[in-house]
């Protein structure tokens, strides 16, 4: 048997994750074997997107579809897993492991959604199938949590929704902060 390339073991892996994820995401990833991971599987969606972009919405609606894989969604995996950490893991410490297992349990959650995003360039259908790929996302992300960071699906989440909670609640204090803050500064200037 040949041996397999590291991109194709690398798109294997990406779709055992995406197809069974109990089994699939037991091992973490260090932070760069996480974005090794990510930068590789998504190549063929990148290129698919930006071609049926081309093709459906012009240049700008591939420089789009580019951006987001390229740079957008790979910060977000980065932001979100760390404010899972910080809420989850330091505030209420409810594990003790480090956030390079969390960055490697949330880049497993992403895969469904990257390996169909080239179909966000397609009208409505597109968007459709990539929601529906963003809640089975969601659904490996708690596995994942799950299996590395050694909790219970029910536990894993939790988290999350602790996690989401805390942060709105932290958003619409600071918002109101600023708001008061702006209103009486309007009011000061007599305005």
């Amino acid at each position: 048997m040949a041996k397999r390339s590291g991109f194709e073991s690398y798109l294997r892996k990406a779709f055992d994750v995406a197809l069974s994820p109990g089994r699939s995401t037991a091992k973490p990833m260090t932070m760069q074997g996480s974005l090794r991971f990510y930068y590789n599987i998504m190549v063929i969606p990148l290129i698919l997107g930006v071609l049926i972009s081309l093709l459906i919405g012009g240049i700008a609606s591939a420089g789009l579809v580019a951006l987001a894989l390229l740079v957008i969604v790979p910060i977000s995996v980065f932001i979100n897993s760390a404010i899972y950490h910080l809420i989850i893991g330091m505030l209420f410490k409810i594990y003790r492991s480090d956030y390079e297992r969390v960055f490697s349990a949330f880049t497993y959650g992403i895969v469904p959604v990257v390996l169909v995003y080239w179909l966000v360039g397609v009208p409505l259908i597109g968007v459709i199938i990539a929601g529906i790929f963003a809640i089975w996302g969601y659904v490996v992300q708690i596995i994942a949590l799950s299996n590395i960071l050694r909790m219970s699906r029910l536990k894993a989440f939790a988290t999350t929704l602790l996690s989401g909670i805390v942060l709105a609640f932290a958003v619409m204090l600071v918002s109101s902060v600023f708001a008061v803050g702006v209103f009486t500064g309007l009011h000061t200037l007599g305005i």
